[in-house]
């Protein structure tokens, strides 16, 4: 590949924008007379249905993929051609703030996600990353820049855009309905061992008491054949976000996004949140729960695991589970328990519009701006979307009767590892995911099937049914479970300040949250630590999450 010597400033990159774009063959730069984008992020590894590993390095160079070769076809008929610079995960990290430090990235379109934003500004400042909003403003063919300014990708820009109003990273993008009414994302709940309720002769918990008892009545019965006491709920007890703490209407973050008031508060400062820990205290004090301190959930494998957080309608854990010869297979059902009287529980829930933490940028280095706009175009529509959430239809996927989606299995090498596809190129650290328009309902029909397949005569009934419920009727009752996605990105004062409040704040915060449960602090003594919070800045933390949201809703 030739390529002109040096890198275009960030001036020069203004003068160019101000250019009429050219046609492709215009401003070619390899042989084939297609324009290359390189492109840096992780080379991530999937297992593979025969329990071998893959890179995705090794995908795209096996030259067998019928999905990789339509998406560069298409890519060619643009006039383009990526190029990839592929880091291995655990190295990722070191290598982008070392390239980052010399100001020589080599690439044109990188993944900036383990950057803070003070650290992004700063870049944008020096001409480092580059306006985006400038590129699809005089490069786009329309696709791009109405989808950002004023179609369904405009809560990107109103979220993304600095203090000059422009936008200079993208993140990952979500956006979805239920049964094409209600704009929302997909729900969390506590999951129960549903299958192990079943072998116990006991009915879904509806009371704090009642899911005491049954996973004391797991334990009991030693329901998974262990021949100890091992039945347990794994939970993160540094984090908000247990569902457990949402049973008591208590905010999922240090600092979130009240519904009830569409203000920022903090779950520290909640009337249930004593009970709450009260609560957590008897369960871990009885032996029924552990904390996994974000560490690999073991017990999972182990069939040890009674229940967790995690997504309503997730069908991709039970299969990892081990249960004993002749048990019923293990299915997690999604619940929600009325913990106070007169106080409505809760569910946490992912917006309709959702952005998602990783985040990619545009260098100084990128000698052909129009290029970088017709891939955005391309990502705007909805041949994009299917290809990359889907794959190709007949290959990884098919239409059945109703319409819908039916992706496909196989031994081949698309579909033996189609996972790779939504967790290494297009949804995690090399491109940007476009996840528009889905149907949450769709989703749920297929995960029934799934659990069908799995040998449950209802499939996973249950967690459709508690989706469902909560679309259709609980929607007033719902908290966003990541509250900083909604936020308008932070001014670098606001960034600056966030970060010196954090490195003290955050870390109280977790260790005060942990030791209450585990009874190495008392509530005796509850008065000393919200005044240790105050001290450390969650009042002032709160009052610029406040402003950046205030300034979110004024941008709609």
């Amino acid at each position: 590949m030739k390529r002109k010597a040096g890198k275009i400033t960030a001036l020069a990159l203004a003068a160019a924008m101000s250019v009429s774009m050219l046609p492709a063959a215009a401003f070619a730069d390899s042989d084939d007379g297609l324009t290359t984008i390189r492109i840096m992020g992780i080379n991530n590894t999937v297992t593979t249905v025969d329990g071998g590993t893959v890179s995705l390095q090794d995908w795209i160079d096996s030259g067998e993929s019928k999905l990789y070769q339509t998406f560069t076809d298409e890519l060619a008929k643009r006039g383009l051609k990526l190029e990839f610079n592929l880091i291995e995960e655990d190295q990722y990290d070191t290598v982008i703030q070392t390239t980052i430090a010399s100001g020589k990235i080599g690439a044109d379109m990188v993944y900036i996600e383990p950057l803070d934003d003070k650290t992004k500004m700063r870049l944008v400042d020096r001409g480092t990353i580059v306006s985006l909003t400038d590129i699809w403003d005089n490069y786009s063919d329309g696709t791009a820049k109405d989808f950002f300014e004023n179609g369904d990708g405009k809560f990107v820009t109103d979220r993304l855009a600095l203090e000059d109003g422009k936008v200079y990273w993208l993140a990952d993008i979500q956006t979805s309905t239920y049964k094409g009414e209600v704009k929302t994302g997909a729900a969390l709940a506590f999951n129960i061992r549903k299958d192990w309720l079943e072998a116990c002769g006991l009915d879904t918990p509806t009371t704090l008491d009642e899911f005491h008892d049954a996973i004391k009545t797991f334990q009991e019965k030693d329901v998974n054949g262990s021949g100890a006491a091992d039945e347990v709920l794994t939970m993160n007890f540094a984090s908000f976000g247990s569902d457990i703490a949402q049973w008591f209407r208590l905010g999922p973050a240090l600092c979130f996004i009240d519904p009830d008031t569409d203000t920022i508060q903090s779950p520290w400062y909640q009337d249930n949140i004593k009970d709450y820990i009260e609560y957590m205290q008897k369960l871990y004090s009885d032996g029924l729960m552990v904390d996994i301190n974000n560490q690999t959930n073991t017990r999972l494998a182990a069939n040890q695991m009674a229940g967790e957080a995690n997504w309503a309608a997730q069908t991709w854990e039970e299969p990892s589970i081990q249960v004993q010869n002749g048990a019923t297979p293990p299915e997690l059902e999604p619940i929600v328990i009325q913990a106070e009287d007169h106080v409505e529980p809760w569910v946490r829930i992912q917006s309709g519009e959702n952005l998602m933490s990783r985040t990619y940028a545009v260098t100084n280095e990128c000698e052909h701006p129009e290029a970088i706009a017709k891939l955005l175009d391309y990502m705007c529509t909805p041949e994009y979307v299917q290809l990359t959430e889907h794959g190709v239809e007949g290959v990884n996927f098919e239409f059945n009767d109703d319409g819908d989606y039916q992706q496909l299995s196989g031994d081949d090498i698309d579909n033996s590892i189609m996972s790779l596809m939504y967790g290494a190129l297009w949804s995690s650290n090399v491109l940007p995911r476009m996840d528009l328009n889905k149907d949450m309902s769709t989703e749920l029909k297929a995960g029934i099937q799934l659990g069908k397949d799995a040998g449950l005569p209802d499939g996973y009934q249950a967690k459709a049914d508690f989706a469902d419920w909560v679309f259709t009727q609980d929607m007033d009752n719902t908290v966003n479970y990541s509250p900083l996605t909604m936020l308008a990105v932070a001014t670098a004062d606001e960034a600056d300040r966030t970060t010196e409040i954090l490195s003290d704040l955050d870390t109280y915060s977790q260790e005060l949250l942990t030791k209450l449960i585990l009874g190495q602090k008392s509530l005796d003594d509850w008065d000393s630590y919200m005044a240790d919070l105050k001290r450390l800045g969650l009042d002032e933390l709160m009052g610029i999450y406040q402003a950046r949201y205030d300034r979110t809703k004024s941008a709609k």
